[in-house]
């Protein structure tokens, strides 16, 4: 999910997942025994999805490691944004 654009209900863009995971529990287990040779295990999971999301507005400004700059400059850098912020790469 992450890269996940999060929309609003007129579909506009709001922000972008940035992360997420997924835990899984079990709930309940219960062992049916037929006969000697035959054993049957029910097994009930629950399964939670966690997502971390950022604001649309905010995306620009995070600082990237592997890139060593900003999302706006990376952008701005391989031409895949204009803007009228002046910014010389």
């Amino acid at each position: 999910m992450s890269g996940t654009c999060l929309i609003d209900e007129g579909y506009q863009i709001r922000g972008v997942v940035i992360g997420n995971s997924k835990d899984e529990v079990n709930v309940f287990t219960k062992t049916t025994v037929e006969d000697e040779e035959k054993k049957v295990i029910v097994m009930t999971n629950e399964t939670m999805y966690i997502g971390l999301a950022i604001d649309k507005t905010k995306i620009f400004n995070i600082q990237s490691e592997k890139m060593g700059m900003t999302i706006h400059e990376y952008l701005i850098k391989n031409k895949l944004h204009k803007c009228s912020c002046n910014t010389k790469f």
